[in-house]
């Protein structure tokens, strides 16, 4: 905590404020025993002091707003440069419930989206879906973000391993695999009285995958990936993460050795901890359960299905929110461990470490609160959590970790 008190992380106790220059690394954070007495509640004896820097300075009153806007902060909390994608149809939304009846269909693999645009023009969310659902991913992002509880916001970003380098899901297991998830999270929505149709992004139906028909398309391509973080980054967004492949994947493709899903999973950094669910874990909702039209005149018979859950200690939630957090790197430190990832080109990887340090530092730079629940580190990734708050976290103020 950015002050002269001590503050407490687990069984640990922090001192100061950080320091404005970067440490060397997180192990320059020097144990010392505690010789404080005037902590605010009783710490245990085994509990160890880390200094972490000099007094901190006075904040002026009012000035979030600017320090968010000198960190590119707005980019996270704003629609405006989403609404600009999907203005120029350099992203296309798909509507939740035309994919979950094609996965429990079991249609014989995810489309592409120029297949969708050419014939199935259907399943692409339109202009009045769109609306309405920024409008509950900017609300999430500003005036509820205070209460740290699951909204369901109608944008679903989804972050995955493809299944083979050549098409991602070939044989459809994802589409089945996404069908009962998606029907869930509708059936949350209708909960909280919410119309239980929403939209998706998810690469290969959204963009303009390669190889490419014209220029136009390879220039809205290339324009797209380099904002990416904004997706998967973005304050009022739905990040699911497909840690584990579809059921009898053969071969399966380990999310944790793809670069794009390692920064996908790690751009979710300073979100709400409800706001970054794998998906991975997710279990219990194996039969459709809603054969009709996912329509808000249906949402009461829907909402029978859902529970209102929206604390991360929550039944539904807390196995998706248990274990999802990355930890937050240092720049240098994150594309050291992308090396080994496996890449499609080295453009790729250069665009993923920009990308990285861009939101990293404008999420952890400007925050001044910080939330991590449920955490399930090993001792050396909380050292290397606290190097990166020390070396980033200028503006924080308050630090909750479970």
């Amino acid at each position: 905590q950015s002050c002269d008190q001590n503050w407490t992380m687990g069984n640990c106790c922090f001192k100061g404020k950080p320091p404005s220059e970067p440490l060397a690394s997180a192990h320059s954070l020097v144990p010392r025993p505690s010789t404080e007495s005037n902590l605010s509640a009783p710490v245990d004896p085994k509990t160890v002091q880390f200094t972490v820097g000099a007094s901190a300075h006075k904040r002026k009153e009012g000035a979030a707003a600017s320090r968010g806007n000198l960190f590119g902060m707005e980019r996270y909390q704003v629609r405006t440069d989403l609404r600009e994608m999907l203005e120029k149809k350099e992203v296309v939304l798909i509507k939740a419930s035309w994919l979950s009846k094609q996965g429990f269909k079991k249609r014989s693999s995810l489309p592409s989206r120029s297949t969708l645009e050419d014939g199935e023009t259907d399943a692409l969310a339109d202009v009045a879906l769109v609306e309405r659902c920024f409008k509950e991913v900017v609300r999430a992002a500003t005036e509820l973000v205070g209460d740290e509880l699951c909204h369901y916001p109608g944008v679903v970003v989804v972050s995955y391993r493809w299944l083979s380098a050549a098409h991602p899901d070939p044989q459809g297991k994802l589409l089945q695999m996404l069908a009962p998830m998606l029907e869930w999270y509708g059936a949350q929505r209708a909960v909280l009285g919410l119309d239980p149709e929403f939209c998706v992004f998810i690469d290969f139906c959204s963009l303009h995958i390669p190889p490419h028909a014209d220029v136009d398309q390879t220039t809205a391509f290339e324009k797209v990936k380099k904002s990416m973080d904004i997706w998967y980054g973005h304050m009022g967004t739905m990040t699911w993460i497909l840690s584990a492949p579809p059921k009898d994947s053969d071969p399966p493709r380990k999310y944790s050795e793809g670069a794009w899903p390692t920064f996908e999973r790690a751009a979710c950094v300073g979100k709400l901890p409800v706001y970054c669910l794998d998906m991975g874990r997710f279990e219990g909702w194996e039969n459709r359960k809603f054969e009709k039209e996912w329509r808000n005149k249906y949402r009461e018979q829907f909402a029978k299905h859902g529970k209102r859950h929206q604390a991360p200690t929550d039944a539904s939630l807390r196995p998706l929110v248990e274990g999802s957090a990355a930890v937050p790197l240092m720049a240098e430190a994150f594309n050291a461990a992308l090396q080994p990832k496996e890449c499609a080109t080295a453009d790729d990887r250069m665009v993923i470490c920009d990308l990285y340090n861009q939101v990293s530092r404008a999420r952890l730079g400007s925050s001044q609160k910080l939330s991590f629940a449920l955490l399930r580190w090993t001792p050396a990734e909380f050292a290397t959590f606290a190097g990166t708050m020390a070396a980033l976290c200028q503006n924080l103020e308050t630090l909750h970790v479970t």
